[in-house]
């Protein structure tokens, strides 16, 4: 009975792996991967349980008309949205880059559900 139960923990366990071998994330309403927009994780997701953001300082390279080269400094808003569907589901984030999916990541895995054992009284 003990191995049925274990058993029984490892496959509902494996059965929350929330990000497939293609890079994509299973929603309620459907997956979402890289390239796809602010909206479209909306509608596949619902609203995010978490908003993050951050601001990325880049080295932005251009040449102008004049044969001069410079390298400005931008700053790139990083959002991220964490999604938390309860004990059950890996927490997975979203993170954005001009309002495009640009990565997806799943979070720790919950914990295993406890097994009932018999444990004698000392």
């Amino acid at each position: 009975m003990r191995d049925r139960a274990l058993i029984m923990g490892i496959c509902g366990l494996l059965a929350t792996i929330a990000i497939s071998a293609d890079g994509q994330i299973m929603c309620p309403m459907g997956a979402i991967e890289v390239g796809d927009t602010q909206d479209q994780v909306l509608a596949m997701c619902g609203p995010p349980t978490l908003v993050q953001e951050w601001d990325q300082t880049r080295v932005a390279e251009a040449d102008l008309p004049d044969g001069t080269f410079v390298e400005p400094l931008i700053v790139v808003p990083q959002p991220e949205w964490v999604y938390d569907y309860g004990p059950t589901r890996f927490v997975f984030f979203v993170r954005f880059e001009n309002g495009v999916v640009s990565g997806l990541q799943t979070g720790n895995v919950p914990p295993p559900p406890a097994l009932e054992r018999d444990i004698p009284d000392a």
